[in-house]
């Protein structure tokens, strides 16, 4: 299962579970301590939800930014090999010159 599909699956057990405990209560059929047991479990799920969205979007970021950087270098490379193709085979450029 991946993130997305984790994610759906999360907000969906946590809204129908908060769904649930309130018709529960308004049917009288559990306990007030059960019902706030219930209560907590669906605060858990929420937050473990809320956090994986967190960690996913910045996985998604941080992998967005990777691959900017990947194609900005292979601009540079082809750059860098399209420059050179220029030159004369023998030349070597010293530092003073390649500035």
């Amino acid at each position: 299962m991946n993130a997305a599909h984790f994610l759906r699956l999360s907000t969906a057990v946590c809204n129908d579970l908060q769904s649930w405990i309130e018709e529960a209560r308004r049917q009288a059929l559990l306990s007030e301590g059960q019902l706030l047991t219930l209560s907590d479990a669906a605060a858990v799920i929420d937050r473990a939800t809320r956090t994986m969205a967190v960690d996913t979007a910045q996985e998604t970021s941080t992998r967005s930014a990777d691959e900017i950087r990947t194609t900005d270098q292979r601009v540079a490379d082809a750059a860098d090999e399209a420059g050179s193709a220029l030159l004369p085979r023998d030349k070597v450029l010293s530092g003073a010159e390649s500035k």
